[in-house]
C-alpha cells in the first residue's frame, strides 16, 4: 500500500467524528454569518459524514452533534 486509502476501506469511527464537528462548526458559522444557504450544504455535509457510522461506536459526543447539527437544519 502506498499510503492512499482504497475505496472499500472504512474509516475509523473518531476520524469520522473529528471531520463531522469540523463540517459543522463551518455550518454553524456561516449560519451565524446569516449565509443559510451556505450553511445548511455543510451542516449537511456534517450529518451524512456521521451517517456512515454506527453512533454505538463512537463517543457520548457523537450524539449531541448529531442533535446540534438537526437542531439547525430543523431551523
Amino acid at each position: 500500500m502506498d499510503g492512499r486509502a482504497e475505496q472499500n476501506e472504512v474509516p475509523e469511527p473518531a476520524a469520522v467524528e473529528s471531520l463531522a464537528d469540523l463540517l459543522y462548526e463551518i455550518g454553524k458559522d456561516l449560519w451565524q454569518k446569516r449565509d443559510y444557504q451556505s450553511a445548511v450544504q455543510w451542516l449537511k455535509r456534517a450529518h451524512d459524514a456521521l451517517a456512515t457510522q454506527d453512533l454505538g461506536g463512537m463517543s457520548p459526543d457523537a450524539t449531541d452533534l448529531r442533535c446540534s447539527i438537526m437542531h439547525y437544519l430543523g431551523e
